[in-house]
């Protein structure tokens, strides 16, 4: 199994794989990095029409490589996997 933002899916439907990404991305810093620093529902409108061209192309599965510290989303990568049908993979460690 493997977990995504949808919750665990069998490794056989994975398909064909991004496997490092990023659909939302802040430098601010650590300290200063928020979600009142974007506008999630902006972030959704801008970010969806790449998740269903790579969708047309094939692609089941994005591995979301943002880390906690540079604003990762689950919440947001939820949204758009449910609006999208791509599955999208979030890591959870912190570097």
């Amino acid at each position: 199994m493997i977990e995504t933002v949808l919750g665990g899916i069998p490794v056989d439907r994975l398909g064909c794989s991004l496997s490092h990404e990023h659909v939302l991305v802040d430098f601010v810093g650590a300290a200063e990095v928020s979600p009142d620093r974007y506008d999630a529902d902006e972030v959704f409108r801008v970010a969806r029409p790449y998740l269903e061209q790579v969708a047309s192309h094939g692609v089941k599965t994005v591995f979301e490589c943002t880390p906690l510290f540079l604003a990762r989303d689950p919440v947001l990568l939820r949204r758009l996997s449910e609006a999208t049908g791509v599955y999208l993979v979030t890591n959870t460690g912190l570097y």
